[in-house]
């Protein structure tokens, strides 16, 4: 039975270049220290689409924000499904860990050109919300 102690919603965070890879990072400081094993990362949809979920990555815990210990890497990862009528997360599961932060070190990120961009081609990470859990 999974249990759901810290969900942090992150649209608001958005890293955006004109870089591909430029490496971008967002942390987020937990409510509380605790033991958890799975990250859940919720796409943020933009229009028809999923917009902004990072291609390579990093997912990294730390106890007090300075040492970081990755316990996910992701290269060449597919764009989530778009399912805006039930909003599915990607599930990233590891070694249980003790930790209060969560950093997501982006390496490669998505690229769009729309008339938001002014039809200009701008890399970016974003997310709706993530959320950490014990299994």
């Amino acid at each position: 039975r999974a249990m759901r102690f810290a969900c942090r919603i992150v649209s608001s965070l958005e890293a955006l270049t004109d870089s591909s890879d430029e490496p971008q990072w967002v942390n987020v400081k937990l409510t509380r220290e605790d033991d958890f094993n799975e990250i859940w990362l919720y796409p943020k949809y933009g229009g028809e689409a999923v917009d902004g979920f990072p291609i390579d990555f990093k997912l990294m815990v730390s106890l007090d924000g300075a040492e970081w210990t990755e316990v996910v890497s992701k290269t060449d990862y597919p764009v989530p499904a778009y399912t805006p009528d039930t909003p599915q997360p990607e599930v990233f599961s590891f070694e249980t860990v003790h930790a209060g932060y969560v950093k997501i070190v982006a390496t490669k990120l998505f690229s769009t050109s729309n008339m938001w961009t002014g039809w200009q081609t701008v890399y970016l990470m974003q997310f709706a919300e993530m959320c950490v859990y014990k299994k």
